[in-house]
């Protein structure tokens, strides 16, 4: 039975997966990401495949979804919410375990996963989001991605007369920025999503401020893919019950569904990934 070995690098935590070529998973990990020092976060990915212990001669290759931008050939230059730099964790990955590396954003591998197999599979377009400890988005036409938007989350915004990048203020860690300029300090989403829900006046500014950025995101999405749908993904979305009625009501024409895979769309989308280009190298 061959296999491939799926991760999914994200801010928060690194899950790693060993999945079959029918996609079914056979095992997975999950562990808290190490920030802000590259040979350890090297290593740890390392580590985190190897404690799957596979049949290294039934893999067929190690896909990666990574936070950040990936040129033609791998190089990532910045992975902005791990705060590393000149990431080589293709050649690193290959060094260590010989075998086809695979590495991609990890927007686009989860819009992959949602766009072929999951709640966008009988679209004929779909524009993938994630609002988690970053913002990164895909469009899907056809069950291709067409366009990439993994680096929305970097774009500018105005708030209060000053610009921001996206994700700083609308991100789940841009939540704690944005509160802060309300004059609420918050020391997670979590919080202040429960200081909403007691009425505290400061966390429900902030949330609708959240909101009104939210609406122009949606609004520049729809207005410039029109998808069928925009499928959305990512930790806040722990609570939507808070926000998702009124975001609803703030887009009135945007078709808002759920992913299907939930945390686990990264890691099937890299699967996924993974094994159609081992299947395009194995036809040439």
């Amino acid at each position: 039975m061959k296999m491939m070995v799926a991760v999914d690098l994200g801010g928060t935590n690194i899950r790693t997966a060993l999945f079959d070529e029918k996609l079914t998973l056979i095992k997975s990990i999950v562990q808290p990401t190490q920030i802000g020092h590259l040979p350890s976060l090297l290593n740890q990915v390392k580590a985190t495949i190897e404690s799957l212990n596979p049949p290294w001669h039934d893999v067929l290759g190690i896909s990666l979804g990574v936070p950040g931008r990936v040129s033609g050939t791998g190089k990532i230059d910045v992975l902005p919410n791990i705060k590393v730099f000149d990431v080589p964790l293709q050649s690193f990955l290959f060094d260590a375990f010989k075998k086809p590396i695979y590495v991609e954003n990890d927007a686009v591998m989860a819009a992959i996963a949602e766009g072929n197999l999951g709640m966008g599979k009988q679209a004929q377009s779909s524009f993938f989001l994630t609002i988690s400890t970053g913002i990164g988005g895909a469009f899907i036409s056809n069950h291709q991605v067409k366009i990439a938007s993994e680096e929305i989350g970097h774009t500018m915004v105005k708030f209060r007369n000053q610009f921001y990048e996206l994700e700083s203020i609308a991100s789940g860690q841009g939540l704690i920025q944005l509160a802060s300029l309300h004059g609420l300090k918050v020391s997670s989403p979590i919080v202040l999503f429960e200081q909403a829900q007691q009425k505290n006046s400061l966390a429900l500014a902030t949330l609708q401020s959240w909101l009104n950025i939210l609406q122009g995101m949606f609004h520049y999405i729809q207005t410039t893919f029109q998808p069928e749908m925009v499928i959305l993904t990512g930790g806040v979305l722990k609570s939507k019950h808070m926000f998702l009625d009124r975001l609803k009501q703030l887009t009135p024409s945007v078709n808002i569904q759920f992913s299907q895979f939930g945390q686990d769309a990264g890691l099937i989308g890299a699967a996924e990934f993974g094994l159609l280009h081992h299947r395009a190298l194995t036809i040439i």
